[in-house]
Protein backbone atom coordinates (compact mmCIF):
# COMPACT_ATOMS: atom_id res chain seq x y z
CA UNK A 1 0.00 0.00 0.00
CA UNK A 2 1.38 3.32 -1.43
CA UNK A 3 1.46 6.45 1.11
CA UNK A 4 1.52 9.77 0.51
CA UNK A 5 4.95 11.62 1.35
CA UNK A 6 4.08 14.13 3.89
CA UNK A 7 4.92 17.51 2.51
CA UNK A 8 8.19 18.99 3.90
CA UNK A 9 9.44 23.17 4.71
CA UNK A 10 6.93 26.49 5.85
CA UNK A 11 4.81 28.51 4.74
CA UNK A 12 6.96 31.63 4.41
CA UNK A 13 6.55 35.40 3.21
CA UNK A 14 9.20 35.96 -0.09
CA UNK A 15 10.73 38.76 -1.40
CA UNK A 16 13.16 40.03 -3.80
CA UNK A 17 16.48 39.56 -1.97
CA UNK A 18 15.66 38.10 1.05
CA UNK A 19 18.58 36.59 1.22
CA UNK A 20 20.55 40.16 1.40
CA UNK A 21 20.93 43.08 3.83
CA UNK A 22 20.41 46.82 3.02
CA UNK A 23 23.33 49.26 3.68
CA UNK A 24 21.81 53.30 3.87
CA UNK A 25 23.65 55.93 2.77
CA UNK A 26 23.86 59.38 3.25
CA UNK A 27 21.74 60.52 0.25
CA UNK A 28 18.90 58.38 1.12
CA UNK A 29 19.21 55.29 -1.34
CA UNK A 30 20.16 51.69 -0.14
CA UNK A 31 22.78 48.97 -1.36
CA UNK A 32 21.65 45.50 -1.17
CA UNK A 33 24.87 43.62 -0.13
CA UNK A 34 25.73 39.83 1.82
CA UNK A 35 25.03 39.56 5.17
CA UNK A 36 28.56 38.67 5.94
CA UNK A 37 29.58 42.64 4.03
CA UNK A 38 31.34 44.38 7.11
CA UNK A 39 29.64 47.42 6.58
CA UNK A 40 26.36 45.69 8.10
CA UNK A 41 27.77 43.16 9.89
CA UNK A 42 29.79 45.10 12.29
CA UNK A 43 28.81 46.22 15.87
CA UNK A 44 28.68 49.87 16.08
CA UNK A 45 30.43 51.75 19.77
CA UNK A 46 28.14 53.76 21.21
CA UNK A 47 29.91 56.96 22.03
CA UNK A 48 29.37 59.57 24.68
CA UNK A 49 28.38 63.08 23.27
CA UNK A 50 26.76 65.27 26.37
CA UNK A 51 24.67 64.65 29.68
CA UNK A 52 21.88 66.86 31.35
CA UNK A 53 21.69 66.91 35.27
CA UNK A 54 23.43 63.72 37.29
CA UNK A 55 24.11 61.19 35.21
CA UNK A 56 25.99 57.94 36.75
CA UNK A 57 30.13 57.40 36.02
CA UNK A 58 30.98 56.00 32.09
CA UNK A 59 31.85 52.50 33.70
CA UNK A 60 28.22 52.35 34.79
CA UNK A 61 26.04 54.68 31.59
CA UNK A 62 23.94 51.68 30.59
CA UNK A 63 21.97 51.90 33.66
CA UNK A 64 21.07 55.99 32.91
CA UNK A 65 18.37 56.52 30.58
CA UNK A 66 19.50 56.40 26.82
CA UNK A 67 18.75 58.93 23.76
CA UNK A 68 20.60 57.23 20.91
CA UNK A 69 21.14 59.01 17.41
CA UNK A 70 21.82 56.99 14.55
CA UNK A 71 20.99 53.61 12.62
CA UNK A 72 17.69 52.00 14.00
CA UNK A 73 19.05 48.54 13.31
CA UNK A 74 22.58 49.54 14.56
CA UNK A 75 21.41 50.87 17.70
CA UNK A 76 19.56 47.08 18.59
CA UNK A 77 22.26 45.42 18.13
CA UNK A 78 24.90 47.67 19.62
CA UNK A 79 22.40 46.69 22.90
CA UNK A 80 22.31 43.28 22.01
CA UNK A 81 26.26 42.94 21.02
CA UNK A 82 27.83 45.29 23.53
CA UNK A 83 28.33 43.38 26.70
CA UNK A 84 27.78 46.84 29.11
CA UNK A 85 24.38 47.06 27.02
CA UNK A 86 23.53 43.50 26.79
CA UNK A 87 23.44 42.81 30.75
CA UNK A 88 21.14 45.70 31.16
CA UNK A 89 18.92 44.88 27.89
CA UNK A 90 19.16 41.42 26.13
CA UNK A 91 16.24 39.41 27.54
CA UNK A 92 14.86 42.25 30.14
CA UNK A 93 12.81 44.31 28.15
CA UNK A 94 8.46 43.67 28.40
CA UNK A 95 6.95 45.24 25.46
CA UNK A 96 8.50 46.93 22.50
CA UNK A 97 6.34 49.10 20.60
CA UNK A 98 6.97 49.93 16.68
CA UNK A 99 5.45 52.90 14.82
CA UNK A 100 7.27 52.12 11.20
CA UNK A 101 6.83 53.81 8.08
CA UNK A 102 3.12 52.63 6.93
CA UNK A 103 4.66 52.92 3.55
CA UNK A 104 2.12 54.47 1.81
CA UNK A 105 3.51 56.16 -0.73
CA UNK A 106 3.42 59.64 0.75
CA UNK A 107 5.78 62.26 1.35
CA UNK A 108 7.32 63.90 4.36
CA UNK A 109 10.71 65.53 5.24
CA UNK A 110 11.30 63.51 8.17
CA UNK A 111 11.39 60.05 6.46
CA UNK A 112 10.36 58.29 3.78
CA UNK A 113 6.97 57.23 3.13
CA UNK A 114 7.29 55.33 -0.08
CA UNK A 115 10.23 52.60 -0.25
CA UNK A 116 10.04 49.85 -2.39
CA UNK A 117 7.89 46.59 -1.37
CA UNK A 118 11.03 44.43 -0.68
CA UNK A 119 12.96 47.59 0.86
CA UNK A 120 10.57 47.89 3.75
CA UNK A 121 10.03 44.07 4.76
CA UNK A 122 13.91 43.36 4.51
CA UNK A 123 14.26 46.72 7.23
CA UNK A 124 11.70 45.08 9.37
CA UNK A 125 12.49 41.77 9.47
CA UNK A 126 16.34 42.71 10.28
CA UNK A 127 15.15 44.85 13.42
CA UNK A 128 12.34 42.60 14.06
CA UNK A 129 14.80 39.75 14.63
CA UNK A 130 17.19 42.13 17.11
CA UNK A 131 13.76 43.11 18.90
CA UNK A 132 13.67 39.44 19.57
CA UNK A 133 16.39 38.83 21.32
CA UNK A 134 15.54 41.97 23.75
CA UNK A 135 12.51 40.80 25.09
CA UNK A 136 12.31 38.77 28.06
CA UNK A 137 10.41 35.73 27.84
CA UNK A 138 7.12 37.22 29.01
CA UNK A 139 7.97 39.79 26.73
CA UNK A 140 5.62 41.24 24.19
CA UNK A 141 5.94 43.41 20.29
CA UNK A 142 3.67 45.74 19.01
CA UNK A 143 3.55 46.70 15.44
CA UNK A 144 1.52 49.92 14.62
CA UNK A 145 0.33 49.61 11.16
CA UNK A 146 -2.57 50.69 8.44
CA UNK A 147 -3.75 48.30 5.24
CA UNK A 148 -0.82 49.02 3.37
CA UNK A 149 1.70 47.04 4.92
CA UNK A 150 -0.30 44.83 7.87
CA UNK A 151 -1.04 41.77 6.04
CA UNK A 152 2.42 41.07 5.26
CA UNK A 153 3.95 42.27 8.24
CA UNK A 154 1.64 39.32 9.97
CA UNK A 155 3.25 37.05 7.93
CA UNK A 156 6.48 38.74 8.42
CA UNK A 157 6.11 38.58 12.09
CA UNK A 158 4.79 34.91 12.02
CA UNK A 159 8.07 33.56 10.30
CA UNK A 160 10.20 35.70 13.58
CA UNK A 161 8.15 35.49 16.29
CA UNK A 162 6.66 31.90 15.39
CA UNK A 163 3.06 31.69 14.39
CA UNK A 164 1.61 30.40 17.83
CA UNK A 165 2.81 33.38 19.37
CA UNK A 166 0.48 35.51 18.05
CA UNK A 167 -1.86 37.33 20.32
CA UNK A 168 -3.94 39.59 18.71
CA UNK A 169 -4.51 42.35 16.10
CA UNK A 170 -5.78 45.25 17.97
CA UNK A 171 -7.93 48.10 16.13
CA UNK A 172 -7.44 51.72 16.80
CA UNK A 173 -10.01 54.07 15.99
CA UNK A 174 -8.19 56.61 14.42
CA UNK A 175 -10.72 58.85 13.21
CA UNK A 176 -14.54 59.55 14.70
CA UNK A 177 -16.14 61.08 11.69
CA UNK A 178 -15.79 59.97 8.07
CA UNK A 179 -13.47 61.25 5.28
CA UNK A 180 -14.93 63.23 2.44
CA UNK A 181 -12.47 62.74 -0.15
CA UNK A 182 -12.33 59.18 0.43
CA UNK A 183 -12.75 57.28 -3.09
CA UNK A 184 -13.84 54.14 -1.99
CA UNK A 185 -14.29 53.15 1.80
CA UNK A 186 -13.27 56.25 4.53
CA UNK A 187 -10.68 54.22 6.59
CA UNK A 188 -11.04 55.08 10.34
CA UNK A 189 -8.62 52.68 11.94
CA UNK A 190 -5.52 51.41 12.12
CA UNK A 191 -4.21 48.22 13.08
CA UNK A 192 -1.16 47.54 16.04
CA UNK A 193 -0.18 43.65 16.05
CA UNK A 194 1.10 42.13 18.92
CA UNK A 195 3.02 38.98 19.37
CA UNK A 196 4.77 37.35 22.38
CA UNK A 197 8.04 36.16 23.14
CA UNK A 198 6.90 33.15 24.41
CA UNK A 199 4.07 31.65 25.95
CA UNK A 200 5.21 33.25 29.40
CA UNK A 201 3.26 36.60 28.17
CA UNK A 202 0.21 37.42 30.16
CA UNK A 203 -1.48 40.69 29.57
CA UNK A 204 -2.19 43.37 32.79
CA UNK A 205 -6.04 43.62 33.09
CA UNK A 206 -7.40 46.35 35.02
CA UNK A 207 -9.52 45.42 37.76
CA UNK A 208 -13.38 45.31 38.28
CA UNK A 209 -14.27 48.70 39.06
CA UNK A 210 -11.15 50.16 38.26
CA UNK A 211 -10.99 53.57 36.31
CA UNK A 212 -8.13 53.32 33.16
CA UNK A 213 -5.51 56.34 34.33
CA UNK A 214 -6.52 58.76 31.64
CA UNK A 215 -10.08 59.51 32.90
CA UNK A 216 -8.43 62.39 34.80
CA UNK A 217 -11.49 64.40 35.00
CA UNK A 218 -14.59 64.30 36.98
CA UNK A 219 -17.61 65.96 36.75
CA UNK A 220 -20.09 67.34 38.40
CA UNK A 221 -22.35 63.98 39.21
CA UNK A 222 -18.76 62.17 40.22
CA UNK A 223 -17.99 60.34 36.91
CA UNK A 224 -14.84 60.13 35.45
CA UNK A 225 -13.88 61.71 32.24
CA UNK A 226 -11.20 62.90 29.85
CA UNK A 227 -11.03 65.66 27.27
CA UNK A 228 -9.92 65.38 23.38
CA UNK A 229 -9.87 68.21 21.26
CA UNK A 230 -13.35 68.64 19.26
CA UNK A 231 -10.90 69.72 16.34
CA UNK A 232 -9.75 67.35 13.36
CA UNK A 233 -5.95 66.34 14.54
CA UNK A 234 -3.92 64.67 12.34
CA UNK A 235 -3.77 63.52 8.56
CA UNK A 236 -5.66 64.55 5.82
CA UNK A 237 -8.69 65.05 6.77
CA UNK A 238 -8.21 67.84 9.53
CA UNK A 239 -8.48 70.88 7.10
CA UNK A 240 -11.37 72.62 5.55
CA UNK A 241 -10.69 72.08 2.06
CA UNK A 242 -10.79 68.11 3.20
CA UNK A 243 -13.67 68.28 5.21
CA UNK A 244 -15.98 71.53 4.22
CA UNK A 245 -18.96 70.63 5.82
CA UNK A 246 -17.04 71.10 9.28
CA UNK A 247 -16.04 74.31 9.28
CA UNK A 248 -18.20 76.26 10.80
CA UNK A 249 -18.48 78.22 14.54
CA UNK A 250 -19.42 77.36 17.47
CA UNK A 251 -19.77 79.93 20.02
CA UNK A 252 -17.84 79.46 23.39
CA UNK A 253 -19.43 80.40 26.48
CA UNK A 254 -18.40 84.62 26.19
CA UNK A 255 -20.29 84.55 22.88
CA UNK A 256 -16.91 84.83 20.52
CA UNK A 257 -17.25 82.30 17.65
CA UNK A 258 -14.68 80.02 17.33
CA UNK A 259 -13.53 78.08 13.94
CA UNK A 260 -11.46 75.64 13.75
CA UNK A 261 -7.88 76.79 13.10
CA UNK A 262 -4.82 74.00 12.37
CA UNK A 263 -1.58 75.11 14.77
CA UNK A 264 -0.14 77.03 11.78
CA UNK A 265 -3.32 79.62 11.55
CA UNK A 266 -4.83 77.41 8.59
CA UNK A 267 -8.82 76.69 8.36
CA UNK A 268 -9.44 73.30 10.07
CA UNK A 269 -12.45 71.01 10.83
CA UNK A 270 -14.37 69.70 13.77
CA UNK A 271 -14.97 66.12 14.25
CA UNK A 272 -18.72 67.22 14.87
CA UNK A 273 -21.36 67.81 12.27
CA UNK A 274 -23.35 70.36 12.71
CA UNK A 275 -25.98 68.56 14.23
CA UNK A 276 -23.90 66.55 16.43
CA UNK A 277 -22.87 69.63 18.17
CA UNK A 278 -26.45 70.73 18.94
CA UNK A 279 -27.24 67.50 20.45
CA UNK A 280 -24.43 66.94 22.37
CA UNK A 281 -23.32 70.00 23.23
CA UNK A 282 -23.41 69.45 27.24
CA UNK A 283 -20.62 67.28 26.71
CA UNK A 284 -17.97 70.23 24.93
CA UNK A 285 -15.86 72.00 27.53
CA UNK A 286 -14.28 75.21 26.34
CA UNK A 287 -10.63 75.83 27.32
CA UNK A 288 -9.22 79.49 27.36
CA UNK A 289 -5.64 79.65 26.10
CA UNK A 290 -3.10 82.33 25.04
CA UNK A 291 -4.81 81.95 21.14
CA UNK A 292 -8.27 82.09 22.32
CA UNK A 293 -11.15 79.81 23.30
CA UNK A 294 -10.42 75.83 22.26
CA UNK A 295 -13.22 73.20 22.20
CA UNK A 296 -12.74 69.75 23.99
CA UNK A 297 -15.19 67.51 24.47
CA UNK A 298 -15.88 64.86 27.10
CA UNK A 299 -15.21 60.86 26.90
CA UNK A 300 -16.42 59.24 29.88
CA UNK A 301 -15.60 55.85 31.07
CA UNK A 302 -17.04 52.87 30.19
CA UNK A 303 -17.22 54.59 26.22
CA UNK A 304 -20.32 56.05 26.84
CA UNK A 305 -20.94 57.92 23.85
CA UNK A 306 -23.36 60.26 25.64
CA UNK A 307 -23.63 61.33 29.09
CA UNK A 308 -26.73 62.46 30.84
CA UNK A 309 -26.76 66.53 31.30
CA UNK A 310 -24.65 68.10 34.39
CA UNK A 311 -26.95 69.68 36.57
CA UNK A 312 -26.39 73.91 36.03
CA UNK A 313 -25.54 75.98 33.81
CA UNK A 314 -24.60 74.42 30.52
CA UNK A 315 -22.21 76.10 28.20
CA UNK A 316 -23.08 77.83 25.26
CA UNK A 317 -21.64 75.60 22.16
CA UNK A 318 -24.52 75.40 19.40
CA UNK A 319 -23.35 76.36 16.08
CA UNK A 320 -24.43 79.58 14.50
CA UNK A 321 -23.72 82.14 11.37
CA UNK A 322 -23.68 80.65 8.08
CA UNK A 323 -22.73 77.15 6.41
CA UNK A 324 -19.01 77.38 4.69
CA UNK A 325 -18.79 76.28 0.99
CA UNK A 326 -16.05 76.58 1.02
CA UNK A 327 16.47 61.50 14.56
CA UNK A 328 16.77 61.07 14.54
CA UNK A 329 16.52 57.79 15.82
CA UNK A 330 16.97 57.62 19.35
CA UNK A 331 16.49 55.77 22.35
CA UNK A 332 15.02 56.75 25.81
CA UNK A 333 16.01 54.03 27.92
CA UNK A 334 15.19 52.71 31.53
CA UNK A 335 16.48 49.60 32.67
CA UNK A 336 14.82 46.36 31.33
CA UNK A 337 12.95 49.15 29.41
CA UNK A 338 14.13 50.62 26.07
CA UNK A 339 12.59 53.18 23.60
CA UNK A 340 13.90 53.82 20.19
CA UNK A 341 12.43 56.43 18.35
CA UNK A 342 13.50 58.44 15.41
CA UNK A 343 10.36 61.23 16.23
CA UNK A 344 11.48 64.57 18.19
CA UNK A 345 12.30 63.50 21.35
CA UNK A 346 12.11 66.37 23.74
CA UNK A 347 14.65 66.10 27.18
CA UNK A 348 11.86 67.72 29.25
CA UNK A 349 9.91 64.67 29.37
CA UNK A 350 11.99 62.81 31.26
CA UNK A 351 11.30 62.66 34.62
CA UNK A 352 14.43 64.25 35.99
CA UNK A 353 15.21 65.93 32.47
CA UNK A 354 18.69 64.98 32.94
CA UNK A 355 20.42 63.91 30.05
CA UNK A 356 23.58 62.63 28.57
CA UNK A 357 23.63 63.27 24.85
CA UNK A 358 25.37 62.79 21.05
CA UNK A 359 25.41 63.04 17.40
CA UNK A 360 25.49 60.37 15.27
CA UNK A 361 27.71 59.20 12.24
CA UNK A 362 25.01 57.03 10.93
CA UNK A 363 23.23 57.02 7.84
CA UNK A 364 19.85 55.28 7.64
CA UNK A 365 16.45 55.50 9.09
CA UNK A 366 17.47 58.69 11.83
CA UNK A 367 15.65 60.63 8.91
CA UNK A 368 12.44 59.22 9.40
CA UNK A 369 10.54 59.71 12.21
CA UNK A 370 9.92 56.02 12.08
CA UNK A 371 9.78 53.06 13.11
CA UNK A 372 9.52 52.96 16.84
CA UNK A 373 10.51 50.90 19.25
CA UNK A 374 9.47 51.44 22.29
CA UNK A 375 9.52 49.31 25.47
CA UNK A 376 8.49 49.09 29.25
CA UNK A 377 9.01 47.29 32.25
CA UNK A 378 6.60 46.24 35.04
CA UNK A 379 9.02 48.85 37.02
CA UNK A 380 9.89 45.74 39.52
CA UNK A 381 13.52 46.42 41.48
CA UNK A 382 14.30 49.53 39.32
CA UNK A 383 14.73 53.16 40.32
CA UNK A 384 16.97 54.31 37.72
CA UNK A 385 14.36 56.12 34.93
CA UNK A 386 15.82 59.67 36.48
CA UNK A 387 19.26 59.65 34.14
CA UNK A 388 19.01 60.45 31.25
CA UNK A 389 21.97 59.78 28.58
CA UNK A 390 22.71 60.34 24.66
CA UNK A 391 24.59 58.11 22.77
CA UNK A 392 26.03 58.46 19.23
CA UNK A 393 26.39 55.33 17.10
CA UNK A 394 29.70 55.61 15.30
CA UNK A 395 31.26 53.67 12.57
CA UNK A 396 33.84 51.44 14.74
CA UNK A 397 33.87 47.91 14.98
CA UNK A 398 34.13 45.26 17.84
Amino acid sequence: MNHARAPEGRLELTWTNKDLRLLAHEDGSYEWVPPSEYRVAEVRLLDNAATVGAARADRSRAKDNLLVRGDAFNALTSLVELREFAGEYEGKVKLAYLDPPFNTGQAFPQYDDALEHSVWLTMMRDRLVQVRKLLAANGSVWVHLDDAEMAYCKALLDEVFGRDNFVSVVIWEKSDSPRMDAHNFSGRHDYILVYSKSPAFRVNRIGQGEIAAHYNKTDENGEAYYLKPLRAMGGQGSTRTARPTLYFPIEAPDGTLVYPRLPDGGDGAWRWQRDKVQRDKHLIEWVRTERGWSAYFRIYDKGRAVHPRPSGRTPRSAPTGPRSARSRLCSRTRRHSTRLDPSDYSPASSSSGRTRGTSSSTASWARERRPRLRTSSDGAGSALSARPRTLSSTSSRV
